[in-house]
């Protein structure tokens, strides 16, 4: 499940003014990444289910805070579009995001988790 989700986010998030890649590359700024993820059965009595969490990464050279606080706001927008994956919806159950310096980076980590009923 959790491909098809990424393929679905990939897809998404190729509306965003910066390239969204599949783990962290050694290419210009700014850009986006997927990171790591969990799944979990998330079952009821009546449905099957899961859960998952993923971090995305995003990262800028820009002299501030401000591009990747922008980057963090597009790719929050795009979050919360309901998506069906598989024939089964999507829905964004939780969301935190942060900003660290790191060596003239900056680094925006965005902690999402999906449940799918």
């Amino acid at each position: 499940m959790n491909l098809l989700l990424q393929k679905e986010l990939n897809s998404l998030f190729n509306s965003l003014k910066f390239p969204f890649y599949d783990g962290i590359q050694d290419k210009g700024f700014p850009y986006g990444s997927f990171g790591y993820f969990t799944q979990d059965r998330n079952n009821t009595k009546t449905t099957k289910g899961n859960e998952i969490f993923m971090q995305l990464d995003l990262f800028s050279d820009y002299n501030g805070q401000k591009e990747i606080k922008e980057m963090i706001n597009s790719v929050t927008e795009l979050l919360e579009i309901p998506l069906v994956v598989n024939q089964k919806t999507c829905h964004l159950d939780s969301l935190n995001s942060r900003v660290q310096l790191e060596e003239h980076i900056y680094h925006g980590i965005i902690e999402v988790t999906f449940k799918f009923y």
